[in-house]
């Protein structure tokens, strides 16, 4: 089969990327920008300063060679002025096509994800210098030029926009656990807050022994580091997840941590038709952490890597069909305070604890804080 690239001039081919389930998801950020976008008009907006050659990439390149090649070139100041992750971005979204079906028939966006990563990029003039300003600018440009019939992108979306062409989920924690997962890509960024989702499981009964958050981030380290193949549940990469917890690349300022507990199985039906509806399992109890030590989850050495507790929110049962919500927080002058409903009273960090167990109870939500050095 002919390689249309030749045909038209195209520096790269499309139909690089398969249509299945692990389709990138910034595709479909791709996807909705070709659709709104006038790259004839931008074009001429943008001016020369914005767009430049783009950097050749062969068919049979694979993705390894890819990135090789255009590292190798962003070192030189040569291969810094003739790359451009603007001029890239617009050509993606020139040759992304409708199909019959209208769907998109997509190129390969591999090269300018790896531009959009690589930092700072020089142009001339007052042109900003980092891809992020540059591709907010596009945003910006594009909103202006929005069909009338059509929602304007706001501040919040193009936010949303711009961190997923940098490959940063916004729910960027929640969805890979806080780590770094391939389909999403790389926080280059301090984030100020992200909530870990923790798995709570049912007992033992052979272990008696409590759950806290630290042995929760060291038992997903060891089934990590033993290969257990578990899908993302944003990208359905299962190979992303082999590397999840190989450790945190950036703390966040704010830590939430989320206890998921498993529900509560019941027994099967009895012979003769009549119904066991006894629970089976008890949730193990979960014992939090007054400080948080995150060393050797952390690959930076420099920054601050304890937390101190600030808040925690429980659920009180009531009759085993759900129940009420408490919060226990501490203000800065070291006060613990306890909020039910509208009324609020004065409280220890031991009555925090204890509370979490009583009546059923048990907690959901627990607020750190990082500690940063006087």
């Amino acid at each position: 089969m002919p390689d249309e690239s030749a045909k038209s001039g195209r520096t790269h081919p499309r139909g690089l990327m398969k249509k299945d389930k692990d389709f990138s998801f910034s595709n479909a950020v791709l996807q909705a920008l070709a659709t709104a976008l006038n790259p004839t008009w931008l074009v001429k907006e943008l001016g020369d300063d914005y767009i430049g050659p783009r950097f050749p990439i062969e068919h049979s390149w694979s993705a390894s060679k890819m990135d090789r090649t255009i590292q190798k070139a962003i070192t030189t100041k040569e291969g810094q002025r003739s790359l451009n992750p603007v001029a890239e971005l617009l050509y993606v979204l020139e040759c992304m096509q409708v199909e019959e079906d209208g769907s998109f028939e997509c190129v390969n966006p591999y090269p300018l994800q790896i531009m959009l990563s690589l930092g700072s990029c020089e142009a001339g003039g007052s042109v900003p210098e980092n891809p992020f300003e540059w591709l907010c600018k596009i945003l910006d440009l594009i909103s202006c030029h929005y069909p009338r019939d059509v929602t304007p992108i706001t501040e919040e979306s193009r936010h949303v926009l711009v961190n997923s062409l940098f490959r940063i989920s916004m729910e960027y924690a929640t969805t890979c656990m806080g780590s770094m997962c391939k389909g999403h890509a790389t926080d280059r960024g301090q984030r100020s807050s992200w909530t870990l989702p923790i798995d709570v499981p049912f007992k033992d009964p052979s272990s008696s022994s409590p759950m806290s958050i630290t042995s929760c981030l060291k038992r997903y380290y060891e089934k990590i580091e033993s290969k257990e193949a578990r899908a993302c549940e944003k990208c359905g990469d299962r190979m992303s997840n082999q590397e999840r917890w190989t450790g945190f690349t950036q703390l966040p300022d704010t830590l939430i941590v989320e206890f998921r507990y498993a529900e509560p199985r019941r027994s099967a039906r009895k012979a003769g038709g009549s119904s066991n509806t006894a629970e089976q399992g008890v949730n193990v109890d979960v014992t939090l952490d007054g400080v948080l030590h995150l060393r050797e989850f952390s690959k930076s050495s420099i920054e601050s890597v304890v937390y101190g507790l600030q808040t925690i929110v429980k659920s009180r049962e009531k009759g085993g069909k759900g129940g009420h919500y408490q919060a226990f927080t501490k203000t800065n002058d070291g006060q613990w305070w306890k909020c039910d409903e509208q009324v609020v009273t004065k409280s220890t960090l031991v009555n925090a604890y204890s509370s979490a167990a009583l009546d059923g109870g048990r907690a959901h939500l627990a607020f750190y804080a990082r500690v940063l050095p006087q």
